[in-house]
């Protein structure tokens, strides 16, 4: 799914990372609704976790939290540790490339967004996080680091690969139907843990898109939190979910 099918979600607000404002222009063309953001597109590490915190420790009746997208913040992450920890070297001895230095650094941090993303996710709110993917060797995957995303990978719920369908008339690119493959491919990063179908058509809309996946989800059984917890929440309020879209306009591979 993308931004323009998640501003349908129950009471969303979406966190944007650098340059990621494609949902701005979506409500400015009245392509959608007016959707909760916050105000800017966050440009730097220490901003994104401060906006995560600010949906997790303030008062709003806010249901979904969709970060648009993961692989800008781990661009932030990166460049937050570069300039950190390795005073912006990048190359060299002890430059941030230097033996997965960077990286190792990185790991730790990005386990603590985990862990701010749970707090939220037991606070009654589902998490959704939008990831741009490519194709690497024979897979199609999540742009970045591959252990980053292993470790974000075991941490979600369900993992959707939004498969768009196109075909070529009178020499121009036609897309056609949309569909969600929720299951592990060859070819194909995707899963779930939830008992969803293997592929789940969207439909033509924004709308159908998110209620034809929130009906799919509908019969799962939560996951257990702490007694403190309050279960009156519909049930995609304690997934956490990842959607990802292929950038590129290749032909549907379901």
């Amino acid at each position: 799914m993308c931004s323009s099918d998640l501003a349908f979600s129950p009471k969303p607000v979406f966190v944007m990372t650098r340059g990621e404002t494609g949902l701005r222009k979506l409500i400015d063309s009245k392509r959608i609704p007016k959707t909760a953001h916050l105000e800017n597109d966050v440009r730097t590490w220490p901003e994104f976790m401060a906006g995560l915190r600010w949906v997790l420790e303030s008062n709003h009746d806010y249901q979904t939290l969709v970060i648009d997208t993961i692989n800008g913040a781990e661009l932030l992450l990166a460049n937050h540790v570069l300039q950190e920890n390795f005073s912006g070297q990048i190359v060299g001895p002890s430059g941030f490339n230097a033996k997965l230095a960077g990286q190792k650094v990185c790991f730790p941090i990005w386990g603590t967004l985990l862990d701010l993303l749970d707090q939220i996710n037991r606070r009654g709110m589902g998490i959704i996080l939008l990831a741009h993917a490519k194709l690497d060797g024979e897979k199609v995957r999540p742009e970045g680091w591959k252990r980053l995303w292993s470790v974000t990978r075991g941490w979600a719920d369900v993992i959707g690969f939004l498969s768009r369908e196109v075909v070529e008339k009178d020499g121009e690119k036609i897309f056609g139907r949309r569909r969600m493959i929720l299951e592990q491919r060859p070819n194909i990063e995707a899963g779930n843990r939830l008992g969803l179908p293997p592929v789940l058509e969207l439909g033509e809309s924004a709308s159908s898109a998110w209620k034809k996946f929130a009906e799919a989800l509908a019969g799962f059984e939560p996951k257990t939190f702490p007694p403190e917890t309050p279960f009156h929440y519909q049930p995609y309020r304690t997934a956490r979910i990842i959607f990802l879209e292929p950038k590129t306009d290749r032909k549907s591979v379901v």
